[in-house]
């Protein structure tokens, strides 16, 4: 799984699953020390930012997804609740009772 959390302005980010984006997210989950998050099936890394000035202060690299479960979840809430979403717009759209 390729996974990507990016820190976005007041509490929002963006997560990303397999080339799926989902914007604007509010969270205060995400450390403030965290950027980014980029995961590659099996190993990653956190880009670490300065909160004072944002800017890019240290990469470390990761082994585990396990702190960012939360996020998986929350990606996968927002997916399932735009494929509901979508569902519902097809089934207005489709005349037949």
């Amino acid at each position: 799984m390729r996974f990507i959390i990016i820190r976005e302005e007041d509490n929002q980010i963006t997560l990303g699953k397999d080339g799926v984006f989902y914007n604007d997210i509010d969270t205060n989950q995400l450390d403030s020390t965290i950027h980014a998050v980029q995961w590659y099936n099996t190993y990653g890394d956190i880009e670490r930012r300065d909160p004072a000035t944002g800017n890019i202060t240290a990469n470390e690299s990761i082994t585990s997804l396990d702190d960012f479960q939360w996020a998986v979840d929350l990606w996968q809430t927002t997916h399932d609740a735009y494929l509901a979403w979508v569902a519902e717009q097809e089934a207005l759209a489709d005349p037949t009772p």
